[in-house]
């Protein structure tokens, strides 16, 4: 009954963030100009212009993420519904920061053929899934075996001992690769003119590392008992 209500008071606070997000991003996108950067390159230069309303996308992103998590949970008969509910939480929170960041970099005023100068909003957000991997690789080893959320591969799903440790590792590894990626983000800014190029390498990097290992991993203790 209390994990229930625990998951009931995420959901709750979940729903209270993207709905306010959302009507923040309105009021806040409706002051932008007609017209918005919506696309840099690699180098920073902008290279497409589109309607400031698109950005409302990605402002719904977090309320459309709840609903999923909501419906999967229900529809799954989670055993760990506030395990799922915190995770809810936590990435909607990550989206709607993101929306932000994007938000700065659509405002910046910058041309089609320009360059963006280098922001902090550059390196805020590799610092940000740094951030959303250490706190999510806090609770991945206590994961139970489910059908939504886990590194859910083959030998995973068969061996339940398998899962287990497997997990148990990819936590570590989750919170390892988060630190380290966000320390490399800051000396990145601060000691080098990398732009998007280097902090887009070092998130997926981040990412690869965080799922790639981990499945090498379940795939030596398939066999475990």
């Amino acid at each position: 009954m209390k994990n229930l209500q625990n998951a009931k008071t995420f959901n709750i606070a979940s729903l209270a963030v993207s709905f306010v997000n959302i009507a923040a991003a309105v009021f806040a996108v409706s002051r932008l100009p007609e017209k918005v950067p919506t696309h840099f390159d690699f180098n920073g230069v902008c290279n497409s212009f589109g309607s400031r309303w698109g950005l409302m996308f990605i402002a719904f992103i977090p309320l459309l993420l709840n609903f999923i998590f909501m419906l999967t949970a229900r529809l799954i008969n989670a055993k760990q519904p506030k395990l799922i509910a915190l995770t809810s939480f936590v990435i909607s929170v990550f989206f709607a920061a993101e929306f932000w960041l994007i938000y700065m970099v659509s405002s910046s005023g910058v041309q089609l053929g320009d360059k963006l100068e280098r922001q902090p909003a550059i390196t805020i957000l590799p610092m940000m899934m740094s951030a959303l991997f250490i706190v999510l690789g806090n609770y991945t080893p206590i994961i139970a075996p489910n059908k939504f959320l886990g590194l859910r591969v083959k030998w995973t799903l068969q061996n339940p001992q398998c899962w287990k440790i497997t997990h148990r590792f990819m936590g570590k590894v989750m919170v390892v690769t988060g630190l380290i990626t966000a320390l490399l983000s800051v000396i990145s800014y601060a000691f080098t003119e990398a732009g998007f190029a280097t902090e887009f390498i070092l998130t997926f990097v981040m990412i690869a590392v965080s799922i790639f290992i981990p499945t090498i991993f379940a795939y030596n203790h398939r066999n475990d008992n």
